[in-house]
């Protein structure tokens, strides 16, 4: 009798980081400018995870130590293996590292039981399209563009969409800037992360409910009503930006 497979689709993901690799580039980026270092940390955090990031990143300003230094490459290495983790655990996704929040449970289980890091993982996207015009109305950085089927983190250029797309043909969709549509705080879904370090190494292993991808349409945005995209770093909308 073969062996019965496991009742729901559970995906395993592991990964270590070298904490020495992170402090190198702490410290390549320590004199850097503010929007420097922001375009080394938006290819990582998503936007639940951005305050915290700058905490730390004003805590490592107060003193430039060696000693803040390790704790803060430690602190990244920690949550970069976690999310390359939960990549690795949803191979039915095309999951990019901020679509991964790594956040602490809010909530203690006991008075005496640390919090516990979890992931938080955003659903499947779906793509909002808007004319330049809505994207000035919106508030628009500019750091995406539309590309094949992934938004990037590349400064705006006009674009047409990709082969395929239902609009490739209709020249009203050409040149057009793109966002994810709007997370709802219930439509991300938990997975358990564990992070460990050891001497020069961080590790973790995330485990999650491993579901297809299901490409939806995109949404066109033509300006009316509430925005419907999830900002990106710069954007109106981002944590710190009016």
């Amino acid at each position: 009798m073969p062996p019965k497979p496991l009742p729901f689709p559970i995906g395993i993901g592991v990964d270590l980081c070298e904490i020495a690799r992170i402090q190198r580039s702490i410290v390549r980026h320590g004199n850097a400018t503010s929007t420097s270092r922001a375009a080394w940390g938006r290819k990582i955090f998503s936007r639940l995870e951005w305050p915290l990031f700058e905490s730390k990143l004003r805590e490592y300003d107060c003193e430039k130590s060696s000693n803040t230094a390790l704790r803060l490459s430690t602190w990244l290495a920690g949550r970069w293996a976690a999310k390359e983790a939960a990549i690795k655990a949803h191979r039915h996704r095309r999951l990019h590292l901020r679509d991964t929040s790594i956040l602490l449970n809010p909530t203690k289980r006991a008075e005496d039981m640390p919090r516990k890091a979890l992931a938080l993982i955003d659903p499947p996207p779906r793509l909002v399209l808007m004319q330049k015009s809505v994207a000035i109305q919106r508030g628009l950085m500019g750091f995406s563009k539309l590309t094949d089927g992934r938004v990037s983190l590349l400064r705006a250029s006009m674009q047409p969409p990709p082969e395929g797309h239902p609009g490739r043909d209709d020249p009203s969709l050409h040149g057009l800037y793109v966002r994810k549509l709007l997370v709802k705080e219930d439509d991300r879904r938990l997975a358990d992360i564990s992070i460990s370090h050891d001497g020069k190494y961080a590790v973790a292993v995330c485990m999650a409910l491993d579901e297809q991808d299901n490409g939806l349409d995109p949404v066109v945005d033509d300006g009316s009503g509430e925005p419907i995209h999830e900002p990106e770093w710069g954007d109106k909308g981002w944590p710190g930006v009016e």
